[in-house]
């Protein structure tokens, strides 16, 4: 018995010592058709009011480049008015942006906006070639369109990345 216990653990040694080499002709096999990427979370059941712009969140090193097969990357903002309404809209708007924190600006195209009281998810256009082809930090860009009034965030606001 004790001998068996010796080639099993010899057997799993040289197995896990194997290394394969891989050259420029292996193909890379990926299964993920999407990829979420958080920008900025909060802790479940927290939420904060700003009533001006701000930018939070750090999405570090982010280069569109570093993935293959993309398809589409688009925003997913989370977020609302923070006017208190019965009927779960306001006469204000609340915006996100995706904010390129390194070149210190608003990736185009990736503009959400909403008037309802009701924090949810908003996701973007296709903002895959509105990104810089370096690496950069991202966060987000929230702003409201009336002073004194107050924009909702709560929860994860994401990058999907979208493959083929």
């Amino acid at each position: 018995m004790k001998n068996y216990a010796i080639i099993l653990c010899a057997l799993f040694i040289s197995l896990m010592s194997c290394e394969t080499e891989k050259g420029e002709d292996t193909p890379v096999i990926e299964t993920d058709k999407q990829v979420r990427l958080e920008i900025f979370s909060m802790n479940p059941g927290s939420s904060s009011a700003y009533s001006e712009d701000i930018i939070i969140g750090d999405l570090i090193r982010f280069n569109k480049n570093y993935w293959s097969n993309v398809d589409s990357i688009i925003f997913v903002a989370n977020f609302g008015v923070g006017e208190y309404s019965e009927e779960g809209t306001s006469a204000f708007t609340a915006t996100a942006e995706l904010y390129d924190k390194t070149n210190e600006q608003v990736i185009e195209g990736s503009s959400v906006s909403t008037n309802s009281t009701i924090v949810s998810h908003i996701s973007s256009s296709n903002v895959y070639d509105n990104l810089p082809d370096e690496e950069i930090t991202l966060g987000i860009k929230f702003s409201i369109d009336n002073e004194g009034e107050y924009i909702g965030i709560s929860g994860t606001s994401y990058l999907f990345i979208y493959k083929n």
